[in-house]
Formats: structure tokens, sequence, C-alpha cells
């Protein structure tokens, strides 16, 4: 949930938003946040971190979080060890744990499940092996910086598995451009003005074209080795060569590359099937 940017964006849209966080400071200040939404039942807060069922036996879980930069906090002692590898300051602490697929069961699947758990995002999609459906939309932060390549594939392969069969690849610092249409499919219009490091628009809202499995698999492959050669807080910080080329494409072609990216996901049936209530229209 963070500070409630998403949250406030589905609010306005109209839908009703089951968020989770695991930093206490911010549930508190989205509870104040959202008090009349939370009394009226269009928002639930779900506290603490998402894990696995072994993790989660005792009912408590060490969570890692940056004193000064709240977007960031995680359960992965590796993510933790590397940032305090590059001399930064993390706290440690004891939250709650929360078991998904038993949040799934209580809440319903929903329509659009977005993911974004630092490290730890595959607890979540895991979870979906065990649900009779798969929410109709899904997108998920695609892990590039400092991971290795299992990792982001095995990401992939298991949205495959769950059933997703069409993927669409955003990138993320182009977020601020982006506009809702007026026409929106997704809820309600609202003019929303997407600042950075919000998600931005999901579902028929996104521009560009969804493909298949083989696709996206090359597309990842791309970015994921550009990312590690000219991405940011990678070996361009200590190559002056790569500074250049980055320079220059950007001048060139307006493009910072390769920025991280949030895969999204659905289904070959489902795109059929709103293709046909838009034809039916």
């Amino acid at each position: 949930m963070h500070t409630g940017e998403d949250t406030a964006n589905y609010l306005a849209k109209g839908y009703r938003v089951i968020a989770f966080e695991a930093n206490h400071a911010l549930v508190k200040a989205n509870r104040a946040r959202f008090s009349s939404e939370i009394a009226s039942g269009r928002l639930t807060i779900v506290e603490g971190a998402i894990v696995a069922r072994e993790e989660g036996r005792e009912g408590v879980v060490t969570f890692f979080r940056h004193p000064n930069a709240t977007v960031w906090g995680t359960v992965a002692a590796n993510w933790a060890e590397r940032k305090c590898k590059r001399g930064e300051l993390i706290v440690e602490t004891k939250v709650p744990t929360v078991d998904f697929p038993s949040e799934l069961h209580r809440h319903g699947i929903p329509y659009y499940l977005k993911i974004d758990i630092e490290g730890r995002d595959i607890y979540c999609l895991s979870a979906l092996r065990e649900t009779a459906g798969l929410p109709s939309y899904l997108s998920m932060e695609a892990g590039v910086g400092g991971q290795d390549w299992s990792y982001v594939h095995r990401h992939l392969r298991l949205l495959k598995e769950v059933g997703y069969d069409r993927f669409l690849l955003v990138k993320q610092f182009k977020v601020t451009t982006l506009r809702e249409p007026i026409s929106t499919r997704q809820g309600r219009y609202g003019g929303w003005n997407f600042a950075q490091g919000d998600t931005g628009m999901f579902g028929t809202d996104l521009a560009g074209q969804w493909h298949g499995y083989r696709t996206t698999y090359f597309l990842y492959l791309v970015h994921f080795y550009s990312y590690r050669w000219l991405g940011y807080n990678t070996d361009m910080k200590r190559n002056f060569l790569q500074k250049v080329i980055r320079r220059v494409i950007y001048k060139t072609f307006n493009i910072m590359m390769p920025g991280w990216l949030d895969t999204h996901a659905t289904t070959a049936g489902h795109i059929e099937a709103i293709r046909r209530r838009s034809a039916g229209n």
C-alpha cells in the first residue's frame, strides 16, 4: 500500500480495495487518511508481511525497512544485505505475518491484483495455484536491478504456469506522462494525474500490444541485460563510456533507458471477451 498512492486512484475509480502493508507507521497514516473509506467498507487494510506458510508459523517475521525511504521495505534478508553493503542504514523490526492464500479465500479473487513486495512477489503468484480462478488482470514489478536472470525468469514462468498467457511490459519511468483515457473501461473516469512512483493504469486502459509468452520472454531478456550494462546504479556508475552512451541515447531519442518495468498479465480468453463485447456495442 505504501502511502496510498494507488489506493487513492482505485477508490476514485469506484473500486473496493484490499490493501496490504507491513510498515506499521504507514498503516497508521493510511488509516487516518482513508478513515471514511474504511468506515464505509470500500477499503480494507491488512497489516503485516506476506510470507511463505513455513515462515508464518510463529505469526511474526523480521521486516527490514529503510528509515529515509519508505518505499523500500522487505522480508528478504538478501535484499537488506545488498542495501547495507552500499552503506545504507537498514532497521529491523518484527511485524505480523500474512498468509496470502487465506486472504484470497476471505476476500475473494480480485478483478485486478497489483503485486510489489520487494523480493517476495513469488509468494503472491504461488498463492494463485490454490485458487479456483484468476484475477482478470495482474501486474507486478519486473525485478531487474541486482537479481540474476533465473530470478526474473522464474516470475515469468510462474505467471504462465498459473494460467496467464498474454503479457504487456510497461516502462514505469514514463508513468508521469500517462493520461487516463476518458473512455476508460476500468472503473469510472477520474482524470487522475499520475506521479512518479504510482503504478499507473491497468487492463484495457494500457497502451501497447499484449504479447504471448515467447515474445515476452525475449523482451524480458533484452531488458534484463541492457539494465545490467546501462541501468541505473549498475556498471554505468563506474564506466565513463557507458555514461556517455546513456547521455547520447537520451539526447538523441529522448529515451531514458532502461528504467524499471511492470509486467502486466491477462489471458487471451479475457482479451477476446472484451473484443466481442466491444464489437457488440
